[in-house]
Parts: C-alpha cells; sequence; structure tokens
C-alpha cells in the first residue's frame, strides 16, 4: 500500500534511514527536523501518516501530538523514542498515538507497523458513511455501490494513495511515485491511463482533475 508519509525526527542520520525505508516501501515521503517545520508541512500537504519523533529540540513530541488531535487531525501516528518504560508508552498512547516505536529498532519492523496502520486507516475511513468506498488491498479490489470491483496492481496502487488524501488533491509526482518500481519508473502517461480505466470502472465523477497539479478523489460531501 502506497502513501505519503511524513516524518518529523531531529537525527539526520536516523532521519535519512527512515526516508530510505519509507521509499523502499514505494511511500512519497515527506522529512522534517522541527515540530514547526513539521506541522507546517503536515498542514500543507496533507500526508496520509504520520512517523513522530518524541525528542524534538523545538517541542515535546507529544504536544505536537495532543495539538494535532486537538485541531482534528485522525492520520495514523506512531510514535518513535528511546523512552521504553510503560509509562511513556501510556502516556503516548493517551495522547493520541495510534502506535509506538522504540529506538533502536529494524527498519523492516517499522515498515511493517506503517502497512498496519495504513491498511487500518484505509478500511476504517472508507467504511465511513460518508465514502462509497471499501479497498481490499490483499485482493487488489474495491467495493462500490455495493459490487466488488477487481482492479490490478497499478490501479490498485493509485486508488490507494488517493483514498489517503479524500477530497485533496494529489501531485502528479505523488500518484507517479506509486506506480514506479526499482529499475522500472512509471512511464510519462501510465498514469493517464490508469486513472482512465479508474474512472471506466468506478464513476468518471468519482476521479477530478486538478488542472495543472494533478487529481482528486471526491467521496461522500466532499467537493
Amino acid at each position: 500500500m502506497s502513501a505519503t508519509v511524513l516524518i518529523i525526527e531531529d537525527d539526520m542520520t536516523l532521519r535519512e534511514g527512515l526516508r530510505e525505508a519509507m521509499t523502499q516501501a514505494a511511500h512519497a515521503v515527506i522529512v522534517a527536523a522541527t515540530a514547526r517545520e513539521g506541522l507546517e508541512r503536515l498542514r500543507n500537504e496533507e500526508p496520509a501518516l504520520l512517523v513522530l519523533d518524541l525528542g524534538l529540540p523545538d517541542q515535546d513530541g507529544l504536544s505536537v501530538l495532543r495539538e494535532l488531535r486537538r485541531d482534528g487531525y485522525l492520520l495514523p501516528v506512531l510514535l518513535l523514542t528511546a523512552r521504553g518504560d510503560p509509562q511513556a508508552r501510556a502516556d503516548g498512547l493517551d495522547a493520541g498515538a495510534d502506535d509506538y516505536l522504540v529506538k533502536p529498532f529494524h527498519l523492516v519492523e517499522l515498515q511493517a507497523r506503517v502497512r498496519a496502520l495504513l491498511r487500518r486507516a484505509v478500511n476504517t475511513g472508507a467504511s465511513d458513511t460518508t465514502s462509497p468506498l471499501v479497498v481490499d488491498p490483499d485482493r487488489r479490489r474495491v467495493r462500490f455501490r455495493d459490487d466488488w470491483i477487481e482492479l490490478t496492481q497499478a490501479e490498485c496502487a493509485v486508488l490507494q494513495v488517493m483514498l489517503g488524501r479524500r477530497n485533496a488533491t494529489c501531485a502528479r509526482a505523488q500518484l507517479e511515485s506509486a506506480l514506479a518500481r526499482p529499475g522500472r519508473p512509471a512511464g510519462s502517461n501510465a498514469l493517464d491511463v490508469h486513472i482512465h480505466r479508474l474512472r471506466r470502472k468506478l464513476a468518471p465523477e468519482l476521479i477530478r482533475t486538478v488542472h495543472g497539479e494533478g487529481y482528486r478523489l471526491v467521496t461522500g460531501d466532499g467537493t
């Protein structure tokens, strides 16, 4: 499952390692070194998932998390911290975290936890009464208007990215990154072909073209 992941981590070495791990997992990646920068990028770019370090130089990660939840942000949040005691874990979860990973950790575990959080977020969000879509990524199909519709791997990848930003514009580069494979970048018109096929399989009005920017998946009462 591909999505846009925001990483807020002040340690440059770890931050670049996290970026590489998420890129290898076919995610689009946004990085920030401070809470202030991270909050600005989150509000401007609306990622599907946040990986948040607790020990930031300008603001404690827990206060960042509480601020996001207070402002109504529902995206999954995975906390990274050196604090592994039970009370620290409880504090993080009580503040609104969806998962918690103690340093040091293996990147493969991080990738697995991110996959699990994204699956949960897609299925939870898509089952909302404002959304007509439920995606089954393992079987590469989507339920739309009470029918299960088969998708190709590429169509499923594009749709999952768009579901992570429902009713918001997905940039072409972000969607094209979901189609690329190691040693095989997406062709110049590949995205347009897959968007055309998704519209034909689902409904033309479900995916809007935002000229000069990309595409927008419109669900429920979104505009």
